[in-house]
């Protein structure tokens, strides 16, 4: 075969090839690839949407029950006659402890419940029993254990101080705070202070000295909630949360 053959050969095919292209073009029909994957269409991409959790300190939170008033529970851990309330157990003995400066209990409705001891003591809710150097000294208010403690004061005549703070409050987000027990805390650059510890980095209730840690003129009652940092940083203001549950140390 010549040249000039071999050219009309290779004319016809290319003829040929176009032919079929323009056809599957005109008809719609895709040509098919076999052996490749084939990627989805291309759609418009939808923005993820992430659901964040309220901040238990943040104003993110909101409160299913915002009218639902604080229910007042007044803590008996020593019957009347000085033994632990039924349920309690004494889980430490510290008879070779001895602490003194005893004052009423910041968190007592009743006379009988003292505060005694440095700050280390933990001694900030104590029941006086009838053996008089002998104290029964709560932990929390939601544990049902005592720690023996003695003391050489006078402490029968100790009265209830006039506006008691609740010895811990579990606020509408969950959170549970025990009252301050003196000590160095953290602090905030505005005049807030740290009044109860809620168990978190930066989860305080605070308030200013004047107007105390909880709003209590209402049925509902309120706390400020907000953060303190050991080099008094600056803070969004506070955040009021319901007192869902207020816990008083009382005697039977």
């Amino acid at each position: 075969m010549n040249v000039r053959a071999l050219w009309i050969v290779a004319i016809v095919v290319l003829l040929a090839a176009a032919g079929i292209f323009v056809f599957r073009s005109l008809s719609g029909e895709e040509p098919q690839v076999t052996g490749a994957r084939t990627s989805a269409p291309l759609t418009t991409p939808v923005p993820l949407t992430t659901s964040v959790p309220a901040s238990s300190s943040g104003a993110n939170f909101v409160d299913p029950q915002p009218r639902t008033p604080t229910t007042v529970v007044k803590v008996v851990a020593v019957t009347g006659s000085g033994d632990p309330a039924p349920g309690y157990t004494v889980t430490e003995v510290s008879d070779a402890i001895e602490i003194s400066g005893c004052f009423a209990s910041r968190a007592s409705v009743s006379p009988g419940v003292i505060r005694c001891g440095s700050t280390a003591a933990s001694a900030d809710v104590c029941w006086t029993t009838v053996n008089s150097p002998t104290l029964l000294c709560g932990i929390t208010p939601w544990e049902k254990s005592l720690r023996r403690l003695k003391t050489s004061d006078k402490v029968d005549t100790i009265a209830a101080e006039p506006e008691p703070l609740p010895w811990g409050l579990e606020l509408a987000n969950g959170a549970r705070c025990q009252l301050r027990n003196g000590g160095s805390w953290p602090g905030r650059a505005d005049d807030y202070v740290g009044y109860y510890d809620c168990g978190g980095d930066s989860l305080y209730v605070v308030g200013k000295q004047d107007d105390g840690p909880v709003q209590r003129s209402a049925p509902v009652w309120t706390a400020l909630v907000g953060g303190l940092s050991a080099d008094n940083a600056e803070f969004p203001p506070p955040t009021k949360v319901r007192v869902v549950t207020a816990y008083f140390a009382a005697r039977a």
